[in-house]
């Protein structure tokens, strides 16, 4: 028996799940809410929040080309990494 979802986070495939009574365009509205939903609490990586799963792998790479010294993430106002100063 699979162990139950954290209570913080939506129902397995919840995206499908918030579109499984409707059909045809309310289908997808409903998906595209659930989705919605997910990337505003930011518990999920989706395809509107994967830039920030790039700049984690590139900021390791870059870590790791500097010998494992520290870097910085940037969110704004361009996403970006670099070398702490």
């Amino acid at each position: 028996m699979p162990a139950p979802a954290h209570p913080s986070l939506p129902p397995r495939d919840g995206a499908n799940q918030g579109g499984q009574a409707a059909e045809g365009p309310r289908a997808l509205s409903a998906r595209q809410q659930a989705l919605t939903e997910i990337d505003v609490r930011g518990i999920l990586a989706t395809p509107a929040n994967s830039y920030i799963n790039e700049l984690v792998t590139e900021a390791a790479r870059l870590s790791i080309a500097q010998n494992g010294q520290p870097v910085e993430i940037q969110y704004e106002p361009r996403p970006m990494v670099r070398p702490c100063t």
